[in-house]
């Protein structure tokens, strides 16, 4: 599937057990909301789209989300017994989140909340 590169869009992705990849990059995507059943998702997300929201729900799933290099990122990320790996040499940890150091002052950036149950999460 292809969509417009130049119109700003929300997008709201359920899906079951599945093996998916969604290329985001070129897109003006504004929201993303994932939930996602017993699956593969491998997610890049936009690299100059402004400010987007990104909320995926995941049970027994690995989720991979490539963030952009130059694009900014505050991330959440909470699991049962989920094994949850964020890049820190790019968003270092602050408390309860992970944190690019000028995420209010970035042009383009990312706000990603991640709820998942059993399985594996990774933000790079």
């Amino acid at each position: 599937m292809a969509l417009n590169e130049r119109i700003p869009i929300e997008l709201d992705v359920e899906s079951g057990a599945s093996d998916m990849q969604l290329d985001l990059e070129p897109l003006q995507v504004k929201r993303l909301r994932l939930q996602t059943g017993a699956s593969s998702s491998v997610i890049t997300l936009p690299s100059k789209a402004g400010h987007v929201q990104v909320s995926v729900e995941s049970g027994a799933a690995s989720v991979t989300v490539h963030v952009p290099a130059g694009v900014a990122g505050r991330i959440r990320a909470r699991g049962g017994l989920a094994d949850i790996k964020v890049d820190t040499s790019r968003f270092p940890r602050d408390r309860d989140r992970y944190e690019f150091a000028d995420f209010e002052g970035a042009a383009n950036r990312v706000e990603i909340d991640v709820q998942t149950g059993v399985g594996s999460v990774k933000i790079d």
